[in-house]
């Protein structure tokens, strides 16, 4: 629908019959160990049973319970669900697009993705209530003891549901600077997060906007909830100037909004990195290029201008210091020259 240069454009979209190899690749579900035994953590449950019937008689001390009963983090391995069923997904989208002038519009879409049936694992205390661990019968504190965790394996698990809402925004032009002065294009994109919840089974909701999470699925990249890109380009004759600049919103280091503490603590207790949030991160790159004859030119490009450094995050797989979102701060300033030639 277009009415004085304002167009409405909506876009619906049902995937009832799809794949769950198409929509979850492997590669996704392959959770790091250590996200595993992080998730463990929450077995405060199967802790408090083992802390009640080990001290059936009220004998034990609290210093003893405390040191084998609390703070304990077994590992857990995922393994296969023949039981698993296809997801199923529908998304709706509602756009709005100005044209300012010819050369000028303004874009906004709204979103909106639900899932059904979302392959995801499952929180390890459901495979601990379902007998699917081992445990050491060497830690016994009393004879009624049921011994201490060894190991355990968590499978994945169709939730109930996942919905994802946003929005985008962008902004572009080009002008004319007039007087052989050549021509200038710019544009801005916005994307901004409203909420990302995955609803389990059993109805548990767990809420992931603005966090480290879902690390089920992102390998624990995160969800921050803004993303920013501009870009600008000038052009003259044979020559082409350009700028991008990329933006990351900061996010809160915690695993989904509920959790009360920090994902990540320093030996001394603090929340790491401080304040328990990984800061936000922003590059810049600008190009260049000179074309000589009809199918010809030179071009050259300087990644990450400013030599901007990533913030610190060990939260991602492999633990290796930087958020995979900004490797460009970890690759450092990057220069590139070419010649490229059209047959």
């Amino acid at each position: 629908m277009t009415w004085m240069g304002w167009r409405v454009i909506l876009r619906l979209m049902n995937d009832a019959k799809a794949p769950i190899g198409a929509l979850h690749p492997a590669g996704e579900h392959s959770e790091r160990a250590e996200v595993l035994i992080e998730r463990a953590r929450s077995l405060v449950p199967a802790l408090r049973q083992r802390a009640k019937q080990a001290n059936a008689d009220g004998r034990l001390p609290q210093a003893t319970i405390d040191a084998n009963c609390l703070g304990v983090a077994p590992t857990f391995i995922q393994r296969g669900n023949p039981d698993l069923e296809p997801e199923k997904s529908t998304s709706i989208t509602l756009g709005l697009v100005w044209d300012v002038t010819q050369r000028s519009s303004i874009t906004a879409d709204i979103w909106q993705i639900k899932r059904k049936g979302l392959p995801v694992l499952e929180d390890p205390q459901s495979a601990v209530d379902a007998g699917r661990v081992t445990r050491d019968l060497s830690t016994q504190l009393t004879p009624t003891d049921i011994g201490g965790i060894l190991n355990g394996s968590v499978v994945f698990q169709n939730s109930s549901k996942s919905l994802t809402e946003g929005l985008d925004v962008e902004l572009k032009s080009r002008f004319d600077l007039g007087g052989g002065s050549g021509a200038l294009t710019g544009g801005l994109t916005w994307t901004h997060l409203f909420t990302q919840t995955v609803t389990e089974s059993n109805g548990t909701e767990h809420k992931y906007a603005g966090t480290h999470g879902n690390c089920d699925i992102t390998n624990c990249i995160g969800s921050p909830r803004d993303r920013v890109s501009f870009y600008a380009t000038w052009e003259l004759a044979q020559w082409r100037l350009g700028a991008n600049v990329n933006y990351r919103g900061s996010m809160s280091n915690k695993f989904e909004q509920s959790d009360t503490g920090c994902a990540q603590q320093t030996l001394d207790g603090n929340d790491f990195p401080s304040g328990c949030k990984v800061k936000s991160f922003t590059t810049m790159d600008i190009s260049g290029a000179w074309k000589f004859g009809k199918n010809s030119e030179i071009f050259a490009s300087i990644a990450n201008v400013f030599d901007t450094k990533p913030p610190t995050d060990f939260l991602t797989y492999g633990a290796i210091g930087y958020n995979p979102l900004d490797y460009s701060g970890a690759i450092g300033r990057f220069f590139r020259v070419g010649v490229k030639h059209q047959f």
